[in-house]
């Protein structure tokens, strides 16, 4: 059964600045689908049963992307018996129905989002929760130890990748700054910063 009072156990992961999941969790013990892996028979890796549990997930995901990750959430039910709904947010401002939700007191169980802030501002604000350790464990199994570091804050772990993207790439012209006597050319933001 569902409780009014559900907390964010899972956000997400940043690339650049783009942060690709965040997911809630629900207070109640058989509602939280937020464990990434599932050992069959309707059970997550911790043993925890999902079977009729539900889950509602907010997202960005339209047309193809939408159908493909509803794809994901059929298998997932499938395998577990729980029972998940998608909802794509009006205009694409997921961060912005994310924020009514949580502050009316009823957030999805998941979210993704493309705001790297939110760990943080839900995390300081005792909305989010750090994942499980099974959740740490898969991550830190599968990925490279950076995403972990860009899905903690404050050295707990918040987030999973899901999606990334790199879309605030900066190109300069090198000989331009060597030109202009800055040699050698910068290599990092601060360095760049510092030349500009």
């Amino acid at each position: 059964m569902r409780t009014k009072s559900k907390r964010m156990a899972v956000a997400a992961l940043a690339v650049t600045s783009l942060l690709s999941v965040a997911a809630c969790g629900s207070g109640s013990s058989n509602n939280n689908p937020a464990s990434p892996q599932s050992n069959g028979g309707g059970k997550t890796p911790s043993g925890q049963s999902l079977k009729g549990a539900s889950y509602d997930i907010l997202g960005q995901w339209t047309g193809g992307e939408q159908d493909a990750f509803q794809a994901v959430i059929d298998a997932f039910d499938q395998q577990t018996g729980a029972s998940g709904n998608y909802t794509p947010a009006p205009g694409g401002d997921e961060a912005g129905v994310l924020g009514t939700k949580v502050a009316g007191g009823t957030p999805p169980d998941i979210a993704i989002l493309s705001l790297p802030g939110a760990i943080a501002q839900y995390a300081t604000s005792n909305k989010l929760f750090p994942v499980d350790p099974d959740v740490v464990s898969a991550v830190n199994s599968n990925f490279a130890s950076e995403w972990g570091k860009l899905g903690s804050y404050k050295g707990e772990m918040y987030c999973v990748p899901v999606d990334a993207a790199n879309k605030a790439t900066v190109s300069y012209n090198a000989k331009l700054f060597s030109n202009a006597g800055m040699s050698p050319p910068p290599k990092t933001w601060d360095e760049l910063s510092k030349d500009g």
